[in-house]
This record gives structure tokens, C-alpha cells and sequence, in this order.
């Protein structure tokens, strides 16, 4: 196949509803705080307090959601202001929206910062009660045991070229990455990512706790796409590379395993 080029645009949009974002933000704090409570359960409290606390200086946009999240079914006062924090990280007035129901366009920039600053603020409240190390292994194991919980062999795909379509539409639609990405042989796809969006939004952050937050769970998203593939990388630009340097690899096709060279990777343009 050809090479295919994608561009990170600067000013994009993209059509969402505000209340999607609310349900997919809270959803993921949803299973955060169902995670602590099966590993510290004694933690849990703790954690919510933390939580509740940092959001409290955010103003109140009176906007209320009937969402079925158990999570917070005892903590209706969590829900309100991580409500509001996502409505301010998202710049909610600036859009002049009359119902959060509507179909908008969003900037992307502003769409990343809230997904990225959201999610933050969950790894950043197990740093404040176990040391920096431990908060960001068990972030870790946390992200990869929700990944894996969301494999459906309804959504697999075929192959590599089904994989590479479904970077291209993704990339279309959010315009988020300068990226170049070939498949060589059937058996390997290359993905090489020079500029990402998602780690220039947490630039000013370390650089472990991005990593953990928006690359970790890679591998075993790749597995998502079908059991078959295997995600190799040695580089990321979050963790302040060049590029990264992704290779799904089709193990039906190909039992050993290797990735390109650093040599491959420089040629690669």
C-alpha cells in the first residue's frame, strides 16, 4: 500500500455534544473510583475528599444530568462539581450553548485539554496519599485492566489494512496528528507520529504521568483492534522523543517479532 500522511491541524473542530463529554469524562471517574475501592477500599474516602475538594473552587453552571452512574450514587455532591469542572475545562460558556444536548462544534484543542486535565486530577489524588511510584503502577495496572475490559470480539479487525483505515478515519475526523504510517509485507504496520496534540496538552506535566495517562495502555488497546496484534515501541514523544515510532506486528503472519531499527526509523518520511 501507499504511505498514508495525516495532518495535525491547529484550529480544527469537531462536531460533539456537551453532555457526551460530561457522560464519557464521568464515566471514566466512574470506574477510577471503582478501581479504589476494590484495591483501597480503605482509600476511598480519601481519594473522594480530594477530589471534591480541588473542584470546589469552580464556579457553579447549574447544569444537572440524570446519568446512571452508580458510582456516585453516594456522592451526589462529587457528581455536581466534577460536572462543573468538566463544563470549565471545556470552556463551556464560550460556546453560548442553550442545551447540552445539541450537536456542536467543538475545538479540538479544547475537547483534548478537557479529556487530559480531567483525567489528571484522578492520578494526582493517589500522589497525595501514597508515594509518587506507587500511584503511578497502580494508574498503570488501572488503565490497562480498563482497556481490557472494553475487548469485543464484535469489534475486531480483520487485518493490518483494516487497522490502518480505522487510524485514517480517527485522523480525519480529529486532526490531532502529523503521522506517516505504512504497512510492509501484510505482516507489520508503521506508524511514526511526529507531532501529537495530546502530549503537546501536557507538556508542562512530568512526563511518567503523561505517559501513564494517554500511552501506557497502547499494548493492550492493540489487542482490542484483534488478539492477534502486537503493539511494539521504543519511543514517544511524550516522553520527550523525536517521534513515536509505533509497530502493530499481525502474528498470524509473523511469529517472530521485531522492531525497526533506529535506522529505518530516521529514513521513514
Amino acid at each position: 500500500m501507499t504511505k498514508m500522511r495525516f495532518k495535525c491541524i491547529k484550529n480544527s473542530k469537531i462536531k460533539f455534544r456537551i453532555k457526551d463529554i460530561i457522560q464519557m469524562s464521568l464515566s471514566g471517574l466512574e470506574a477510577f473510583l471503582d478501581n479504589i475501592s476494590k484495591n483501597y477500599p480503605d482509600l476511598l474516602e480519601i481519594v473522594i475528599n480530594n477530589l471534591t475538594s480541588h473542584f470546589e473552587k469552580i464556579k457553579d453552571y447549574n447544569v444537572s444530568l440524570n446519568l446512571e452512574l452508580k458510582g456516585f450514587q453516594e456522592y451526589p455532591q462529587l457528581m455536581n462539581k466534577s460536572i462543573n469542572i468538566i463544563l470549565y475545562l471545556v470552556q463551556f460558556t464560550k460556546y453560548q450553548q442553550i442545551s447540552i444536548d445539541e450537536e456542536i462544534e467543538i475545538e479540538v484543542s479544547d475537547l483534548i485539554h478537557t479529556f487530559n486535565h480531567f483525567e489528571y486530577y484522578f492520578i494526582e489524588s493517589l500522589m497525595k496519599i501514597l508515594s509518587v511510584e506507587e500511584a503511578i503502577n497502580h494508574y498503570q495496572n488501572f488503565v490497562n485492566e480498563l482497556t481490557e475490559s472494553k475487548r469485543d470480539p464484535k469489534n475486531y479487525l480483520e487485518n493490518l489494512q483494516d487497522l490502518a483505515n480505522n487510524f485514517k478515519n480517527f485522523s480525519e475526523r480529529w486532526h490531532d496528528l502529523e503521522a506517516i504510517l505504512e504497512i510492509i509485507d501484510k505482516e507489520k504496520l508503521v506508524y511514526k507520529i511526529k507531532k501529537c496534540r495530546w502530549a503537546e496538552d501536557l507538556k508542562d506535566f512530568d512526563p511518567e504521568i503523561g505517559y501513564t495517562m494517554i500511552c501506557h495502555q497502547d499494548f493492550e488497546r492493540a489487542k482490542n483492534f484483534n488478539p492477534n496484534f502486537v503493539l511494539t515501541r521504543n519511543h514517544t514523544l511524550m516522553e520527550g522523543d523525536e517521534y513515536c515510532d509505533f509497530c502493530y506486528h499481525d502474528t498470524r503472519n509473523k511469529k517472530d517479532i521485531s522492531h525497526p531499527s533506529n535506522d529505518f526509523w530516521n529514513k521513514f518520511n
